[in-house]
């Protein structure tokens, strides 16, 4: 499934259902929602699921609000990740860095004019013994979520005195090779939750202690019809910006 939303977009996929075609170990659940923000016209957020042959490819994108071809970007990056992820596969490896590097060589040639956006991507191998990894650019985000803590594992590429004012973002001239980086998740429970998540989403959350234990409380919910309908409930309303999220659970099973 590669999706890109502009009216808002809500799916909860069972890994279960596959495992009929499939033999995993890593039992992959996922759910997902855009809600479009308060003062935008159009929603340029995107969310990203593509899958192989014994991995998931996890995100978001964000395209920056005020960048004329953010939206056509969005479309053009969700595309060229659904198209091409395999090539960059390997046999215990998967080079996340290399297809965002890859990806924003093509957004500078895609004849786009100001072709802006940000991305938090996470992979997801099958095999427990692989590691996951995630990569994050711009101020979209990536939290680590367990029954105690939410914790942030990015780090936002922002002016640290205007938050507003992006340092990193994809489609500039003059992001770099060096600029784009993978980091692997740290070795951690059985069980696990990961927060994929635009500013828009991520700011609500943020916004008061309520809302951000409502949010891990929800997040450690079993039933994702609850999850989505509490989360929305937060958001409706209190986003100024596009919001959207994507929530990855797994287990070994």
């Amino acid at each position: 499934m590669i999706t890109v939303h502009d009216k808002g977009y809500s799916e909860y996929y069972d890994h279960q259902k596959a495992k009929s075609q499939i033999m995993q170990s890593r039992f992959l659940q996922y759910i997902c929602d855009s809600i479009k923000g308060r003062t935008r016209t159009h929603n340029k957020d995107g969310i990203i699921s593509a899958y192989g042959k014994n991995y998931h490819i996890l995100g978001v994108l964000d395209g920056v609000s005020s960048a004329k071809g953010a939206l056509k970007a969005v479309k053009y990056s969700v595309s060229y990740i659904g198209k091409n992820h395999s090539s960059y596969a390997y046999d215990e490896s998967f080079d996340l860095a290399g297809l965002i590097r890859d990806l924003n060589q093509r957004l500078l040639t895609a004849n786009l004019i100001d072709p802006y956006l940000t991305c938090s991507l996470v992979f997801i191998p099958n095999q427990p013994s692989q590691k996951i990894k995630f990569l994050n650019l711009g101020d979209s985000r990536i939290y680590s979520i367990s029954k105690q803590y939410i914790f942030q594992l990015t780090a936002d590429d922002s002016d640290p005195i205007n938050k507003n004012i992006l340092t990193k973002y994809l489609g500039s001239k003059q992001l770099i090779n060096e600029d784009i980086n993978e980091s692997e998740l740290p070795v951690g429970s059985e069980s696990q939750n990961l927060l994929i998540c635009t500013d828009g989403f991520y700011s609500v959350m943020e916004s008061s202690e309520y809302k951000l234990r409502e949010l891990h409380r929800l997040s450690n919910l079993k039933h994702s019809y609850y999850i989505k309908k509490g989360i929305k409930k937060l958001i409706v309303g209190s986003n100024n910006d596009d919001a959207t999220y994507l929530l990855a659970r797994w287990s070994h099973v």
